[in-house]
């Protein structure tokens, strides 16, 4: 089965039912109406959960997805006690029969979930448990009432239902982080000394690892996908939450129970594992399904062991789920391998402040951020210091002896959808080690090596994929593993020239940061002569190259790139993309082409490409020459816009699109700083004065009337003459003469820009009072509307 795919075509993932704490409950009553069992007089007397409880009993499919649509609301309703109390043992119970019920119809290890409707309802259901505490309804100390639905949740068959549940439980363990962390620095917002609190203190931690074990010892594939994804997370939280014990907790519990569970630190049977502990079997969740909060969570017998100890056996776990006979586990082991990698490096939310905890919503929503590997900007920048730092020796020893296993295995997997899964996490494997390029030379290099050649195009296009995140990663760009880095561009080159085509365009990507990486040797010598070649290959190909190559011209990407690289290996090929037969090919090019502006006096063929490219069928490739004008005029002077290009400025002007004529209204700004106010004053003022007179259409008015708009917004940069803005003034006045109410208005607007450059005898004499007659004279509401802004603004 399809990990990230629902196996049902109408359910899907993208369910925005979300409602925050202050929502007036509001159940659906024409679908409550439906209950048979209940009369319409009795429905609107009926207290929240008692209308759940009827709503999600009903035969109908539709009022059951509706009830559980307002779970979230009902709980608001109700509170945090009744919910605990009340509301989660019937979702218990209600999940328990449904497990009953699909164990006397199938096989009892699986867990089918039944029609779309039933799944719809669980996936609701999914996201809805998880919402009750992100918004504090259930506090993260109570919040462990609510992992036995959970974790039945993350058993079922359909997908969508489980990575939800996971999602969830991800998120209520990075609040857990948070409520650890405040406790232990004592900063007010969490009381110690509660009982509540000090039982789940003691027990919270114990209950989760007995959940991860169940899980991964599942006798269904299904609880074990979810468990990798779920691993990283509670291992994240046993090494960031500050404690150094973890109670052991054996007892009797929810949905998520069941006699097939392992206890916490053993393996039983063959599955026993080398830090598997010696505590005895058959220990459940501890969370019963009739009591509230963590006080249910009673020991029947107790034990405890280090925190090490439970770190230890996590990653025993994740080893016995990558080596899984299942390959939809060991799958799943690898999609999750950069982010267990980098967790049990103590990498995970490294740029983030650490003394700062999760709070709420939005802060639990950043642990699903990228690995720190793909946040590389730079070689040698901050975040690469901030790895070296972070990864003690201890720890690099704990990733090399418990994760490098994992991924080589995985890295030479029978299954392709495996074996690219893991290369795609050798960046995270370099950083997890600390990006020593000594290490990673023997670990990760080999790797690199053999994806390159795998049998599979699906493998060497997500190692191209990833290929610049890989390199950055390993530390080979430092002087002395220069011979490292020499063998990871003679990779990239083989890459580039694959025989698949999307392999080739995939590593197409990484030019810019390669050429970043390596500096301009390795470039010149690897990469240039390849450029022809890509710049004449399939369709695809040429449009990542035209974005690379304009990559490698941003500062923000590559700085190693000095101007005469870029006019001997860049220009042929700028040339050659620019008449390109698809727009697609050359809009990339066209969009950035003001990154090298300084460089066009040197390009003919480029400028004449692009003057030529001004009655391109294609309204895009005319918008971005619109916008690409004051940038030629920029390089070739004032002279030359005259001459060559004022004539194909004033076409696009007029173009019938209104995304081409915004390109010269936005243009103006540029092309003002460019020419001067006299300039404009002397040359482009009377076309424009011409066009708005003789025009038909009130749409060529509103353009000239938003381009003298954006001349005002020059004002901020000292670039408006006082002349010109006086003009300026005097012709958005007119425009508010119009005939046409979108022309008033439009005028109206633009003289409110005009704040900074009008003077205070216009303004007093002329401004305020046409629009102040404008107000009071003109019959449109939204045109007076506009005109009180800006005497508003124009007074203020």
């Amino acid at each position: 089965m399809s990990q990230t795919h629902s196996s049902h075509p109408t359910l899907s993932t993208n369910i925005n039912n979300t409602l925050r704490p202050n929502a007036t409950p509001s159940p659906s009553l024409s679908l409550a109406r439906t209950l048979t069992q209940v009369s319409s007089s009795q429905v609107s007397n009926m207290g929240p959960l008692q209308l759940f409880f009827s709503q999600i009993q009903t035969p109908s499919a539709e009022t059951r997805v509706d009830a559980m649509r307002r779970l979230f609301v009902v709980a608001n309703a109700i509170g945090t006690e009744e919910t605990i109390l009340k509301l989660v043992p019937f979702l218990d119970s209600l999940l328990r029969q449904k497990k009953d019920l699909v164990q006397e119809t199938s096989h009892k290890a699986a867990v089918p979930t039944g029609t779309e409707e039933e799944d719809e309802i669980l996936l609701i259901l999914a996201e809805q448990i998880g919402q009750l505490v992100f918004c504090g309804l259930v506090p993260p100390q109570e919040s462990l009432v609510l992992f036995p639905l959970l974790e039945h949740l993350a058993g079922v068959e359909e997908t969508v239902v489980r990575d939800k549940a996971v999602e969830s439980l991800r998120g209520i363990l990075m609040l857990w982080i948070g409520w650890f962390v405040k406790r232990e620095k004592g900063g007010g917002v969490v009381e110690k000394g509660g009982v509540g609190e000090m039982l789940f203190v003691k027990n919270g931690p114990g209950l989760l690892w007995n959940m991860v074990r169940r899980m991964v010892y599942a006798d269904w594939f299904t609880a074990k996908v979810s468990v990798c994804a779920l691993l990283p997370a509670a291992y994240q939280f046993f090494e960031q939450s500050g404690i150094s014990q973890v109670t052991i907790v054996r007892g009797s519990g929810g949905v998520g129970g069941g006699s097939e569970g392992n206890d916490v630190g053993v393996a039983s049977g063959e599955n026993r594992g080398p830090n598997s502990g010696n505590v005895s079997n058959n220990s459940e969740m501890g969370v019963e399904g009739s009591g509230g909060g963590t006080t249910a969570a009673m020991a029947m017998g107790e034990d405890s062991v280090s925190v090490d100890h439970v770190k230890r056996d996590l990653r025993t776990l994740y080893t016995l789920l990558s080596e899984d006979e299942t390959p939809m586990v060991r799958r799943a082991a690898g999609k999750y391998l950069a982010n267990y990698a980098e967790t049990v490096a103590n990498l995970v939310n490294l740029s983030r402040d650490r003394k700062k905890t999760y709070n709420n919503t939005e802060e639990v929503k950043k642990y699903t951020e990228e690995p720190i590997a793909k946040q590389l900007v730079l070689p040698g920048g901050k975040d690469e210091q901030a790895v070296k730092k972070r990864v003690t020796s201890s720890l690099k020893t704990i990733v090399y002896e418990n994760v490098v296993p994992i991924y080589q295995a995985l890295c030479h997997d029978e299954l392709d959808n495996i074996r690219l899964l893991a290369v795609s996490a050798s960046g995270s494997i370099g950083c997890a080690l600390g990006m020593d390029g000594s290490v990673c030379s023997q670990v990760v290099l080999p790797m690199l090596q053999a994806g390159v050649v795998d049998v599979s195009w699906r493998v060497r296009k997500s190692l191209a994929s990833n290929f610049a995140t890989i390199a950055q990663s390993q530390g080979f760009h430092e002087s002395s593993r220069r011979n490292d880095m020499l063998v990871v561009f003679e990779t990239f080159s083989s890459l580039l020239q694959d025989y698949e085509s999307q392999v080739r365009s995939c590593a197409v990507t990484n030019i810019a940061r390669m050429a970043q990486l390596g500096g301009v040797d390795l470039f010149q010598s690897h990469i240039v002569p390849l450029l022809p070649a890509l710049a004449d290959d399939e369709k695809e190909v040429r449009i990542q190259l035209a974005l690379t190559i304009m990559d490698c011209c941003n500062n923000a990407i590559c700085t190693v790139l000095t101007d005469k690289v870029i006019l001997n290996d860049f220009k042929p090929c700028l040339e050659c993309l620019l008449d390109d037969e698809f727009a697609e090919v050359q809009l990339p090019i066209l969009s950035k082409l003001s990154r090298v502006t300084h460089l066009l006096d040197q390009m003919d063929l480029v400028v004449q490409s692009v003057v030529a490219m001004s009655k391109n069928p294609n309204w895009r490739v005319r918008e971005a020459v619109g916008y690409l004008l004051p940038h030629l005029a920029e390089a070739r002077g004032v002279g030359f816009f005259k001459e060559q290009l004022l004539d194909v400025w004033m076409a696009l002007f007029l173009d019938q699109v209104a995304n081409v004529r915004s390109s010269c209204v936005n243009g103006m700004t540029k092309l003002l700083s460019v020419t001067g106010s006299s300039w404009i004053q002397r040359e482009i003022i009377p076309r424009y004065v011409n066009i708005y007179n003789d025009s038909v259409s009130y749409l060529t008015r509103i353009t000239v009337l938003r381009s003298f708009s954006r001349l005002a917004s020059s004002e901020d940069d000292g670039r408006l003459g006082p002349d010109l803005a006086n003009e300026v003034t005097l012709l958005l006045l007119n425009g508010l003469k119009d005939k046409v109410v979108n022309v008033r208005m439009v005028a109206a607007k633009g003289l409110q820009e005009m704040k900074l450059a009008l003077d205070d005898g216009i303004l007093n004499a002329k401004v305020l009072p046409a629009l102040e007659q404008l107000v009071t004279e003109d019959p449109d509401e939204d045109c007076k509307f506009y005109a009180q802004n800006a005497i508003n603004h124009l007074s203020g």
